[in-house]
C-alpha cells in the first residue's frame, strides 16, 4: 500500500487508537523505504505529492539538518513527519495526535528544557558528523551527543538498530553517559542489550513502555 493510502487510512482513525497506531507504524515503514531509496529529496517529493492531493503540509525545520513537516487537521488533530538522512544515519517517525491543551507553567518549563537539549544535540551532531574521523568534543557536548543519538536510534528502530549503527564500543560510552546523568533504568536496559544472547525485542518493549526523560536528566546534570 502506498504512503498516501496509509496516511489516508491513519487520518480516518482516532488519534491514539490501536488502528491509528498500527497504520502509523506501517506508514513509517513505507516512508523509511522511500528515504532509503532516494534520500530526503524523495521524501520531499512525497510531501509535494501529498499536498497536490489536497493536504496542507508545511516544513517546520530549517534548510539544514533533519526535516520536520507538520499538518493541522480539523477537530484539533495534527500529524507530523520527521525524517533524517545524513552521514549514514537514517530515521523516520510519524506522530498523529489531538492538539494538547495549553501547557501549565511547570509543563512549559519541562518542554523548554527538552527543547534546549535537542537543540544542543542537533548542533553538536551536525558538527561531529560533518568530519571524519569524528572530532574530539568537550566532555559536556560528547555526553549530549552520546545520549541524543542513543535515544534517536532506539526510538526509531530499537536496540538492534542502535547497536548496528553505532557499535558496541560506542554503546559502552553511552552507557557511562547514562549512568552519569542518573538514567538508571535506561542504563540497565542498555547494559542488558550488550550481554551475549540478549533478547533485544523484549528490551525494546521495556524501553518504550516506561521511557525515562533523558533530555531532562542530561540537562539537569549539565546544570549541576
Amino acid at each position: 500500500m502506498s504512503a498516501a493510502s496509509l496516511l489516508r487510512e491513519m487520518l480516518a482513525a482516532r488519534p491514539g487508537s490501536k488502528t491509528a497506531d498500527a497504520v502509523r507504524w506501517r506508514l513509517e515503514t513505507a516512508i523509511m523505504k522511500t528515504l532509503q531509496a532516494g534520500g530526503r529529496r524523495a521524501v520531499l517529493a512525497l510531501v509535494r505529492d501529498l499536498n497536490a492531493r489536497g493536504h496542507r503540509i508545511r516544513l517546520r525545520s530549517g534548510p539544514l539538518g533533519p526535516k520536520e513537516w507538520h499538518e493541522d487537521l480539523d477537530g484539533g488533530r495534527t500529524w507530523t513527519l520527521y525524517a533524517r538522512s545524513s552521514h549514514g544515519i537514517r530515521a523516520v517517525s510519524v506522530a498523529y495526535r489531538t492538539a494538547p491543551p495549553p501547557l501549565s507553567p511547570r509543563q512549559q518549563k519541562v518542554h523548554d528544557t527538552q527543547e534546549a537539549f535537542y537543540a544542543r544535540y542537533n548542533r553538536v551532531a551536525k558538527h561531529a558528523y560533518a568530519r571524519s574521523p569524528e572530532p574530539k568534543l568537550p566532555p559536556d557536548d560528547r555526553l549530549v551527543l552520546l545520549i541524543g543519538e542513543f535515544e534517536a536510534d532506539v526510538n526509531n528502530g530499537g536496540f538492534s538498530q542502535y547497536l548496528d549503527n553505532k557499535g558496541r564500543r560506542r554503546a559502552r560510552s553511552a552507557l557511562a553517559a547514562l549512568k552519569k546523568v542518573k538514567a538508571s533504568r535506561t542504563a540497565d536496559l542498555l547494559s542488558s542489550a550488550l550481554e551475549p544472547g540478549a533478547r533485544l525485542g523484549k528490551l525494546d518493549d521495556r524501553f518504550y513502555r516506561a521511557p525515562e526523560d533523558l533530555a531532562r536528566l542530561a540537562m539537569k546534570h549539565l546544570a549541576e
